[in-house]
């Protein structure tokens, strides 16, 4: 065997493997904890959005903040050839949101400026009584509405169970708590499904639709309203 040839197949041996991290090529988007290696970061500027998957957030895609340094890596995960997406539409676009770096992993949100598409309307009779402020979860078990506030933010929040080893949490956000009538930040349902092998955590927002508040005192309440939108929630505080 000639010299050439014997550092040749040393050199593949060494250097031919795959890719540091890399996993079987997908079409569609990875579950989360296989994103992780992706998703390394330092400070917001090491993030950047990405779709995860094939397709966009409309036509059965995910909206995910990675590295910057792993986008490349990230993108090369998804075999699209062939790969024939739906041409769904949504408003906002997706990729409005925001790519920031959150206890050192990238992470995206909808609280981008332009994703807001939610509209908010005040002092509507809505017919909510101090009786929607406790809610039965799927194990028959009430659970009552809490506000929290941070600065000129609140968040109405409600947490019970969804079935076993599911929690189902449901949050509505606002911006400007201490104004006559609030705006409008962000809603989400949040199920967290549990296992031996952890928790896996997913979430619906709210993304088109109206949100009708019929009253709001962030002080001491109460605090009432009933969002219609991808996510139906309707909340009162105080119990």
């Amino acid at each position: 065997m000639s010299t050439s040839l014997r550092w040749g197949l040393f050199l593949c041996i060494a250097g031919c493997g795959d890719d540091e991290g890399a996993g079987p090529s997908v079409s569609g988007p990875l579950p989360e904890p296989a994103t992780r290696e992706y998703r390394d970061c330092q400070e917001d500027a090491d993030c950047v959005f990405a779709n995860n998957g094939c397709c966009d957030c409309a036509n059965g895609g995910e909206e995910i903040a990675v590295s910057t340094a792993r986008l490349a890596d990230f993108e090369a995960r998804f075999d699209c050839e062939g790969v024939a997406c739906t041409e769904m539409a949504r408003s906002p676009a997706c990729g409005c949101g925001i790519a920031s770096c959150v206890e050192g992993l990238c992470t995206y949100s909808l609280e981008g400026p332009d994703c807001d598409d939610v509209s908010i309307v005040c002092g509507q009779d809505l017919g909510l009584t101090v009786d929607d402020a406790t809610v039965l979860d799927d194990a028959g078990l009430p659970h009552t509405w809490d506000v929290e506030s941070d600065g000129d933010r609140a968040t109405a929040s409600w947490t019970g169970s969804c079935g076993d080893e599911c929690e189902e949490t449901r949050e509505v956000a606002f911006q400007d708590a201490y104004e006559e009538c609030p705006r409008f930040d962000f809603a989400r349902i949040v199920h967290s499904d549990c296992t031996a092998e952890g928790c896996v955590e997913s979430s619906e927002w709210a993304v088109n639709g109206s949100l009708a508040l019929q009253s709001w005192d962030i002080a001491t309440g109460p605090i009432a309203g009933r969002l219609t939108s991808e996510i139906d929630i309707s909340f009162y505080w105080p119990p």
